[in-house]
């Protein structure tokens, strides 16, 4: 297209004259309506709120998988309160360019129906890292509800790439839930950082063995900062803020470098990563498995799934953290199994697998009896009330 015609355009954009980009556009003959120039038509139709008109002309051109495409898809589809379809559209936008301007339409997408403090934590998290650098977003005009503010913005190319901050709990949240972390599980050793270049910063803290529980017990601490996308019938039922925790034994090797000994604390990361990964949830009885096929997590075990249940061994109490505003985040544990148990739980339920299990201890050890052999399938007695 001549360079002459794409100055005449963006000059009627900067000065909002988008009825007559449409009329110039739309005068050209079809055969030099090209992909850039239907990506420019769009664009005016967007920032004139025809947002459905808009996405027909993005999809009906070619389709490039680039920054300029995607980021206006995603604005189309958040203008038009289509907030869930927007965001793997900004996500890819992100990939191409990582900076807090698509970090701001992410976090729109991700917090509609779901608590205004979660955007609270978001915004407070990257103003921590951005104050100095005098960036203020284009979107901060924006409500921290779905509906945008009486201006709406304009569609415009966004600002150069910058790194986003990952998502925290804030201040506050954030002791009250190692506070609860530290009074039911035991004394924090170590909070371990996993290097990541996720959206969320989750972190592992590992409490030494007691007296009273003779295990480690590691727990996930900023998985609850955001709360996950629950299921309608399950909102009033279930908190949306969730931690996790597993156990290992005493006498466990905290080798990272060697999978032998990381397996398990990896599939914490992954399990807790999984509702904003995908953008979904996780309770009690949901299983993850490593493939179709199964395959072992190491090949110093059989086992290859994980299962979420509620606590073992630990008081009511200790299900549920009540942070400073009166939210709730929940605490569940994860159980590694073995293929058979994983196929004995899908056939009769998470309670039936947790009864043959009842005399497994809950740390995860990675020789332990398989409970769902053949020779081992039949009603338990002296049930432990460790697995429940």
């Amino acid at each position: 297209m001549d360079a002459t015609f794409l100055q005449m355009l963006e000059s009627l954009h900067e000065t909002k004259q988008y009825k007559e980009i449409i009329d110039a556009i739309e005068a050209l003959p079809q055969k030099d309506q090209d992909a850039e120039i239907i990506g420019l038509l769009a664009r005016a139709y967007c920032n004139l709120a025809e947002y459905e008109h808009a996405l027909e002309l993005l999809f009906s051109a070619s389709q490039p998988d680039d920054f300029i495409w995607n980021f206006r898809v995603g604005f189309a589809y958040y203008f038009s309160r289509q907030p869930f379809e927007a965001l793997s559209y900004f996500k890819q936008a992100f990939i191409h360019n990582p900076s807090p301007f698509i970090g701001d339409y992410i976090a729109l997408c991700r917090t509609v129906l779901l608590a205004n403090k979660s955007l609270s934590c978001i915004r407070a998290t990257k103003f921590n890292a951005h104050h100095n650098s005098g960036y203020i977003g284009k979107q901060q005009a924006l409500s921290d509800s779905e509906e945008p503010a009486e201006e709406r913005p304009i569609l415009e190319d966004p600002p150069a790439p910058e790194e986003v901050p990952p998502i925290q709990y804030l201040p506050d949240d954030a002791a009250a839930v190692q506070a609860h972390i530290e009074q039911h599980f035991g004394p924090i050793s170590i909070i371990l950082p996993f290097h990541s270049k996720r959206s969320m910063d989750i972190r592992l803290c590992i409490c030494l063995p007691t007296a009273e529980r003779n295990y480690y017990t590691i727990a996930t601490l900023g998985m609850g900062a955001l709360p996950m996308h629950l299921p309608k019938e399950q909102r009033i039922q279930i908190p949306a803020r969730l931690e996790l925790i597993m156990t290992l034994p005493p006498d466990w090797n905290f080798d990272l470098d060697d999978e032998r000994w990381a397996w398990p604390l990896r599939w914490l990361m992954l399990t807790a990563y999984l509702p904003f990964d995908e953008n979904t949830w996780l309770s009690y009885g949901h299983t993850l498995s490593t493939s179709a096929e199964n395959t072992p997590f190491h090949s110093s075990t059989k086992q290859s799934c994980v299962i979420v249940v509620d606590l073992q061994n630990q008081p009511n109490t200790a299900a549920q953290c009540t942070l400073p505003d009166g939210e709730t985040v929940r605490f569940l544990q994860m159980l590694s199994l073995y293929p058979e148990e994983l196929e004995y739980k899908m056939q009769y339920g998470t309670a039936a697998l947790l009864r043959q299990m009842s005399n497994t201890a809950h740390t995860i050890c990675p020789y332990r009896l398989n409970t769902c052999t053949p020779d081992l399938l039949f009603p338990r007695v002296n049930p432990s009330p460790f697995v429940c």
